[in-house]
């Protein structure tokens, strides 16, 4: 658009990380015989970049991210979202659990993503959750790990997410969080970039805890001792008399290390052999429940799913047969809930918005009344 209004006569000069198709066409349209002049090969990330991928389930991604905090404890990094929503979601999960935190995306005004950028460059936020629109400034030389939370639709909005580690001759890992259903995209980029990412594996417990323990203990040698509270030792000694050694230091690792929650990590045989008794009954006594949210909120059925699982106050296995259409969605529950839902959401609005959820029996009932409703609308 801006190109149209300039000048015919007039000396051009385009910049781009990446040339995709959309760069390509603005050159053959607007460019009189120009030249292409590269720094290092197209499409290709940094050597000092290593890429991983961890296989997930896609509904503990955010358990597995916790997981691979603890893996990594002195991380400096950039995580990716999808979508504002998801963004912002994670990064509120992340500030409750106790991580330097922030989200940076197109909801937030200059003012606030200025604040934020200034903070993360300071060091005093730890990770940076951001969408691939916001985080096209990002300029910070010592990010350590960027982390694809979820997979970007295009090959180049992945490149762009792994160009922000690995600068000014430093190592960067690049972590993607990646469901079985996704692995094909994988070849893709590697192909694109003409990199290998290498599958890890998501360590055991054990392992995972003793490398808690020694990165603790490391940090706790290096802690500079102040001379002023030498003074006040034999008050302290005396304070802590009846404990051993082993019950201070007990005392000092739970008071400063976050418990690492594998209970999601049973396999899906387990999961499934354990809770078929459950579905069977909730198939038989559940409730069906239409909303007037969906995909153009935003919302896939994990997040929506999060969404009514805080609004109610109710378990992760109390909300089942979650889909989301473009418009509304559908979620069901036990018989036991119905009250709580409908009182819930009787006269509850979002950004002014009014959200309306409504008992129905089969989905196909609503559709054919949804239709008839917006013809005679229409009229």
């Amino acid at each position: 658009d801006i190109l149209t209004h300039t000048p015919k006569d007039k000396k051009t000069w385009l910049f781009s990380a990446t040339m995709p198709n959309e760069v390509q066409r603005i050159t053959k349209k607007f460019m009189e015989s120009p030249i292409e002049i590269e720094v290092g090969a197209r499409n290709t990330g940094t050597k000092m970049v290593e890429h991983h991928y961890y296989l997930i389930n896609a509904r503990q991604r955010y358990q597995t991210l916790q997981i691979l905090l603890n893996l990594y404890p002195n991380i400096f990094g950039c995580i990716f979202c999808r979508t504002k929503i998801e963004t912002q979601r994670v990064a509120e999960r992340l500030q409750e659990d106790g991580y330097k935190a922030a989200a940076l995306h197109g909801d937030l005004s200059q003012n606030q993503r200025d604040a934020v950028m200034q903070s993360f460059r300071k060091n005093k936020i730890q990770l940076l959750v951001a969408t691939d629109v916001a985080a096209r400034g990002i300029d910070v030389e010592d990010i350590s790990h960027v982390i694809n939370y979820q997979l970007p639709d295009e090959i180049e909005l992945y490149i762009h997410r792994s160009g922000r580690t690995g600068r000014a001759g430093k190592k960067g890992v690049s972590i993607i969080l990646l469901p079985k259903s996704h692995l094909r995209k994988v070849k893709l980029i590697e192909n694109k970039m003409q990199v290998k990412i290498k599958q890890m594996e998501i360590p055991k417990k054990q392992s995972l805890v003793k490398l808690q323990l020694d990165h603790w203990v490391r940090s706790l040698k290096q802690t500079p001792i102040s001379s002023e509270f030498y003074e006040h030792f034999d008050d302290l000694k005396n304070s802590f008399e009846e404990y051993s050694k082993e019950d201070l230091l007990a005392l000092m690792i739970s008071k400063d290390l976050k418990p690492i929650k594998f209970e999601y990590l049973k396999t899906h045989e387990d999961r499934a052999s354990s809770s078929a008794g459950t579905k069977r009954n909730k198939k038989k006594q559940s409730d069906r429940f239409f909303i007037n949210i969906g995909a153009r909120d935003e919302y896939e059925w994990t997040s929506l799913k999060d969404f009514l699982k805080a609004k109610l106050k109710v378990g992760r296995y109390d909300i089942f047969q979650v889909e989301v259409m473009k418009n509304f969605s559908f979620f069901s529950m036990n018989h036991g809930y119905k009250d709580l839902v409908l009182n819930t959401f009787s006269n509850f609005h979002i950004d002014n918005r009014r959200v309306s959820v409504q008992l129905t029996k089969k989905e196909k009932q609503y559709f054919s009344v949804s239709k008839k409703k917006t013809l005679k609308h229409k009229k």
